[in-house]
């Protein structure tokens, strides 16, 4: 037997994921860059240094393949690459002043977006979509045992 409310739940995640992926795109050409490196740029909103395994394991992808975005994004002045001063087999990924530039214009165009959107919301319907955000998060948690992917698409 379906349940009619988790239909209608996935369709709804799956339209917002359909609209985050649309803003990361429009931001991704309002930077320059591809959705690939806006990814892995935005793995560094939290941290302006990273290991390439930490980049690997929060977008899910190799470290081959964090290694080609990284190279991109270092043909931009926007990251730098260091050898690990605590194991010198690893790489450490950081942001140039370039980049921290990229950064807080990133994390400006995406509190603009979100501000338009909610723009027409009560306090309380913010309230609301916090409090269902929230416990989405902590059941996606106890359902993987994930705590924190990094940041991703959205």
């Amino acid at each position: 037997m379906k349940d009619a409310l988790i239909e209608q739940i996935s369709g709804s995640l799956n339209s917002i994921k359909g609209k985050c992926q649309l803003k990361d795109r429009t931001i991704a050409v309002e930077l320059k860059i591809s959705c690939s490196e806006l990814n892995c740029m935005k793995q560094f909103l939290v941290n302006n240094n990273l290991s390439v395994k930490d980049i690997a394991e929060k977008l899910g992808i190799t470290s081959g393949g964090v290694t080609k975005i990284v190279s991109q994004l270092e043909e931009q002045s926007l990251l730098r690459r260091d050898m690990d001063p605590d194991d010198r087999r690893g790489i450490i990924v950081s942001l140039t002043p370039r980049g921290e530039k990229l950064i807080k214009d990133l994390k400006k165009r995406t509190t603009g977006y979100y501000d338009m959107l909610f723009k027409s919301l009560s306090k309380a319907e913010k309230e609301e979509i916090l409090k269902g955000l929230q416990l989405l998060n902590e059941s996606w948690v106890k359902f993987t045992g994930v705590k924190s992917p990094g940041v991703e698409n959205c």
